[in-house]
């Protein structure tokens, strides 16, 4: 991100008094209101509505009725988060360049392609009377604090020299429909296989789509199912025997549009391929009545702010605690006085992409009956920063707007004869279709599941859930428990093929309908006496394809084989495995590592074999201090590089890394087969097997980590000292903020196979970039929930209060929050709401 002059002057002057006044603003001037005592009066309000935090900055509402409830809360989320908001509806608008400048110009025409701003007008409409007043509640809380804090507004409109504009209802909508943008795949992996395809043939970039194990555990199975990891080989009659001559059978022309969309998601920090979560729920003892537990922890990008507000809301409709998400104003993981639940990614592959035949006259589309359909275009307008509006026309098929217009159509109106010809003569186009288009109430749902008192009522709520489609796990004091998939899911005609983009102009290609209700069954009370989700396959026998972007399994697997281990329980059972860092994965590939070393063991020098017997003796438990976790994440890479890169060459290897989940899939897969020919190096006259690309992967490792480490000393290979997490602020980037703003280096343990996900880019460096955004545990037999998080409630970097909550985190630590509906005497009341006549 590049600073104009004026902002590196404010930044000078922010840091200066940043430092000459530290004290002062620790002790005094508290952001987050923890030392504020005050009375505001609005004519929105009807009754008095009252703000209390703890001494760690978590606050509890109280209000006599829920308008009051809401106002208050869009108040305290604008008081301590209104930038963070402030940017997601931007992005959801396309508005990014408005603030900062021409570097933000081909996201916001990529965001504008995705079309929210329609979808949201839409959405409005069909919203029923109780989530249009919640949301109009929580517009007047967030524009009341706006208006009665115009020179108090967080450093960064400052900064970036702009005051925000007033709220609106379908902001709140817009951040629903970004949360169902970032938790979508088929952006990125779709358009990366239909890049590959294009180099190596549809038929063999089809290789590289993994299967999932029919033993690993699925979402919604009864029982557990037996495992082992002893060594498989798989019949090594059913190679694969699709020739691996060079040619292609498939074209597409927007070569680099997966850089742009990694460049986009990288840019909005939403970034990783593990972006998922673990929920699980199990019984307190084998009692079929006894109190459940259930636990959460979604795992997405981290940085600075935080990106989830805890709170306690309570009025007499409501009593909730949980995580909100900023500018949304209901829980979506936390407990009321009956129940509790928490969400994962379901990982459906919720989006297509579709090659547009254009005519010569770039007027007309090609149809799927050969005919000629008209193109619509519709001019559009965005403001940039210190410079002219870029002015340029939008595209729009039957299926919806040419989405590569982003990446290849930068027209401008006052030069459009040039610039619009060249686009016009473009032969191929590309549109899509995305669920998070639909308009759907989902606000309704999460108020309903906020106030559910049974399963009844909670699956009532879940079943008109629209996007992104989420795994809800429930639990309650009765020990029930159960888990609701739900979530439209697009209905694909027999030609379509959901990991590529498809031929529009192809019969049976595109979506026949979007189903919206009746895909997914669910489990309740299962004999396996607990729950449990991440990420893994749905199963149940759904009808409908779903998806092939599942998380590898391992997470699932492990989950399974710690709940199950104690006889009793407890909430310490639950917080031992969210800060689980075995692998089940390293494990399991572990059947084919060590008995091919083994086997070759005289080949290996001195220094080989001492990190041969570390690795040999490992117990698979990915700790920062453990060498083992070193060599083997290391060894995992070359492994990696040494079996796909030779086929898809360096460009798109390190794309298809970009889709991690799917690559580490697929090695576990192939590994079964010493045969498989994508061992085969496609760049030799010899045949390469399993074994040899093992041992050869084993010995660049340990040559790797001297180079890494720049030492020959095993004993100082600690996995923590390169892998490690640094939560950065958006504003990390300007060499006068850094220090003020960034929160890290931390030493970190685990990869994105543990339960605690510590994901990192394989092809890049090992910093941690996916984890834990929170983690929320609630016993229901008990009146108190557990929460922690990387970061803090407000978003103000002055603020105690903006990272106080990390180290918890890091240590695997937890808050005890009391559940009760009015504050306990470590809250402090600090800002009381209350009505009045007239402004």
């Amino acid at each position: 991100m590049r600073f104009p002059i004026k902002i590196i002057i404010f930044t000078i002057c922010v840091v200066a008094i940043a430092i000459a006044s530290l004290l002062f603003v620790i002790n005094i001037k508290n952001i987050s209101i923890t030392d504020e005592k005050l009375r505001f009066g609005s004519v929105d309000l009807m009754d008095t509505a009252k703000i209390c935090i703890n001494r760690n900055g978590f606050p509890h509402i109280t209000a006599n009725n829920e308008n009051d409830l809401f106002f208050a809360v869009g108040y305290l989320h604008a008081k301590e988060r209104l930038w963070q908001m402030d940017i997601s509806r931007r992005a959801g608008r396309g508005e990014l360049s408005e603030i900062f400048g021409k570097e933000a110009l081909n996201y916001d025409m990529f965001l504008r392609a995705l079309n929210l701003s329609s979808t949201v007008a839409e959405t409005k409409d069909v919203l029923s009377k109780k989530s249009l007043a919640i949301l109009e509640a929580y517009t007047k809380g967030i524009n009341f604090y706006i208006k009665s804090n115009k020179n108090k507004l967080s450093f960064e409109f400052g900064a970036l020299d702009y005051f925000p504009q007033e709220w609106r209802v379908e902001d709140c909508l817009i951040i629903n429909k970004m949360m169902a943008f970032e938790l979508s795949f088929g952006f990125y992996y779709d358009i990366t296989f239909g890049e590959i395809a294009a180099s190596i043939g549809k038929e063999r970039a089809k290789l590289f789509v993994p299967g999932y194990p029919d033993e690993s555990p699925f979402v919604l199975d009864d029982a557990v199912k037996v495992r082992d990891y002893k060594i498989k080989e798989i019949d090594t009659s059913k190679v694969d025997s699709i020739d691996y001559a060079a040619y292609k059978d498939y074209s597409i022309e927007f070569n680099g549009f997966s850089d742009y969309i990694h460049s986009l998601r990288k840019f909005l920090s939403v970034d990783g391929s593990s972006i998922g979560s673990n929920c699980w729920a199990r019984r307190k003892t084998a009692n079929p009545s006894s109190p459940a537990i259930l636990a959460n922890d979604p795992h997405l990008s981290l940085g600075l702010p935080a990106r989830w507000i805890p709170m306690h809301i309570t009025s007499p409709e409501i009593n909730a605690i949980g995580f909100m998400l900023p500018g949304l104003p209901l829980i979506i993981s936390g407990r009321n006085d009956n129940i509790a639940w928490g969400i994962t990614n379901l990982m459906l592959d919720d989006c297509d992409y579709f090659i547009e035949k254009i005519d010569n006259s770039g007027k007309y589309y090609f149809n799927q009956d050969s005919s000629k359909r008209e193109i619509n275009f519709v001019i559009d307008t965005i403001k940039i920063k210190n410079s002219s509006p870029h002015i340029y026309y939008k595209r729009f098929t039957e299926r919806g707007q040419i989405i590569s217009d982003a990446h290849i159509f930068n027209s401008n109106l006052k030069d459009m004869s040039k610039k619009q010809a060249d686009a016009y003569l473009k032969k191929n186009a590309l549109t899509y279709r995305w669920i998070g288009n639909s308009a759907n109430d989902d606000i309704l749902s999460m108020y309903k599941i906020g106030i559910a008192r049974n399963w009844s009522e909670f699956t009532n709520a879940t079943d008109s859930w629209s996007a992104p489609a989420l795994n809800f796990t429930y639990a309650d004091k009765k020990g029930n428990i159960g888990i609701a998939p739900s979530g439209y899911v697009p209905i694909r005609d027999v030609n379509c093929e959901p990991n590529f983009p498809n031929n529009a102009y192809e019969k049976h290609t595109g979506w026949m309908s979007i189903a919206k209700s009746g895909v997914f069954p669910k489990i309740f009370n299962p004999s396996k006496d607990f729950v449990a989700s991440a990420n893994n396959k749905t199963g149940g026998g759904v009808q409908q394809y779903l998806t092939a972007y599942w998380e590898v399994p391992s997470r699932a697997e492990r989950i399974e084989e710690l709940i199950m281990a104690p006889e009793e329980y407890t909430v310490r059972d639950a917080q031992y495995m969210q800060n689980d860092y075995l692998s089940l994965y390293a494990k399991k590939i572990f059947t084919y590592i060590i008995p091919t070393i083994d086997k070759h063991i005289h080949l290996l020098n001195k220094e080989e074999k001492e990190a041969y017997t570390l690795l040999k003796n490992w117990d698979f438990v990915l700790t920062q201090n453990s060498v083992a976790a070193s060599i083997y994440s290391v060894f995992i890479g070359a492994y990696l590089y040494n079996t796909f890169h030779d086929e898809l060459g360096s460009g798109y290897y390190y794309k298809y890394l970009l889709m991690s989940n799917l690559a580490l899939r697929k090695l576990m897969e192939i590994s079964a087969n010493a045969d498989h020919k994508l061992f085969d190096d496609v760049s030799t006259e010899s045949r390469e097997r399993r074994n040899y690309i093992i041992f050869k992967s084993f010995k660049e490792a340990i040559k790797k980590c001297k180079d890494l480490f720049q030492t020959a000393d095993m004993k100082t290979w600690r996995w923590g000292q390169i892998h490690q997490l640094t939560l950065k602020h958006r504003f990390s980037e300007s060499n006068f903020m850094r220090k003020m703003v960034t929160v890290g280096p931390f030493e970190v343990g685990g990869n994105s196979t543990t339960i605690n996900n510590t994901e990192y880019r394989i092809s890049e460096s090992y910093e941690m970039i996916v984890g834990a955004s929170m983690r929320f545990i609630a016993d229901m037999g008990d009146s108190f929930v557990y929460i922690s998080m990387p970061g803090g409630v407000s978003g103000d970097p002055l603020s105690s209060s903006y990272s106080n909550l990390v180290q918890i985190w890091l240590n695997g630590g937890y808050l005890k929050i009391p559940f009760s509906k009015l504050p306990k005497d470590d809250f402090e009341k600090i800002l009381t709401l209350e009505p009045k006549l007239s402004e």
